[in-house]
C-alpha cells in the first residue's frame, strides 16, 4: 500500500554522511610521509642491529661508532617524526575547526539531499506513510530499551544494594551456608549477575543502533516532503 515496499527499499541503501572516511589530499600526503619515515627508521635500526652484532665479533673504530651514533640519531629521529606529524597536522586542524565544520556541514546537507532526491518520484502521501511507520518502529524500539533499562537493571540494583548490606553484617557465605549447603558462594550470585546485566546493556544497546538506523531513514523521508513542500510554494507564488 502506498509503495511502502519500493520506499523503503530505496531507503536501504543510504548510509548516514561520515566525515571521518572522508580523507583530504593532505590527509593523505601527511599519512603517506610518516608511513614512510616509519618504514625508514626501522630498517635504519635493522642496520644498527647488524652493526652491533657485527662489533661483538670485530673491534669497532672510530669511524664505526661514529656511523653507529649517526644512523642511531637518524633513526631515533625518523621514528619521533613519524609519530608527531600526524598529530601536529591534527592540533592545526582543531585551530581551523570552524572552517572545517561548515566544509564537513556542506557535505552532509549534499549527502542528504541526493538521498532525499531518490524519493521524488513518490507523492506526499506516499512520503508521510512511510513517515509513520519509521515513527512508529523508532518508538516500538525506545519503549523496549525503556523497559529493558526499567525494570530489569533495578532488581539487579536492589540485589547489589542487598549484597553489600549482607557482607556488611558478618559476611553472605555465612548467611548461604545457613539456609543452604553447597549452593554456589554469593560472590558467584553476583558474578551471575553481572552476567546477566552485561547481556541486558548489550541488548539496549543493539535495540539502540537500530533505533538510530531508522531514524536515519526518517530523516531523508522528512526532508524529501520538505523539498517538495518548499516546490509546492514556489509554484503557487509563481
Amino acid at each position: 500500500m502506498y509503495r511502502l515496499d519500493q520506499i523503503l527499499h530505496e531507503l536501504d541503501g543510504y548510509e548516514p554522511y561520515k566525515p571521518s572516511t572522508t580523507a583530504t589530499r593532505r590527509e593523505r600526503l601527511i599519512n603517506k610521509l610518516s608511513g614512510r619515515l616509519l618504514i625508514f627508521s626501522v630498517i635504519l635500526f635493522a642496520l644498527l642491529l647488524i652493526l652491533a652484532l657485527w662489533c661483538g665479533f670485530h673491534r669497532p673504530g672510530k669511524k664505526i661508532l661514529w656511523l653507529a651514533e649517526v644512523i642511531y640519531f637518524l633513526c631515533t629521529l625518523s621514528a619521533i617524526i613519524a609519530l608527531f606529524l600526524p598529530a601536529l597536522y591534527g592540533l592545526c586542524q582543531l585551530l581551523r575547526w570552524k572552517k572545517e565544520a561548515m566544509t564537513e556541514l556542506i557535505y552532509e546537507i549534499d549527502h542528504d539531499e541526493t538521498a532525499a532526491g531518490r524519493l521524488s518520484i513518490y507523492s506526499s502521501q506516499e512520503l508521510e506513510y512511510a513517515q509513520f511507520w519509521l515513527r512508529q518502529k523508532i518508538n516500538r524500539l525506545m519503549v523496549r530499551v525503556g523497559s529493558i533499562f526499567g525494570d530489569k537493571t533495578a532488581l539487579i540494583a536492589i540485589i547489589g544494594l542487598a549484597y553489600s548490606a549482607i557482607k556488611g553484617l558478618g559476611g553472605p557465605d555465612k548467611l548461604f551456608a545457613i539456609f543452604n549447603k553447597g549452593i554456589a558462594s554469593a560472590e558467584q550470585v553476583v558474578i551471575y549477575g553481572l552476567a546477566l546485566l552485561l547481556g541486558i546493556s548489550l541488548g539496549a544497546l543493539m535495540l539502540k543502533n537500530m533505533a538510530a538506523y531508522y531514524t536515519g531513514k526518517l530523516e531523508v523521508v522528512e526532508l524529501a516532503l520538505k523539498i517538495q513542500e518548499i516546490k509546492a510554494e514556489e509554484t503557487s507564488h509563481s
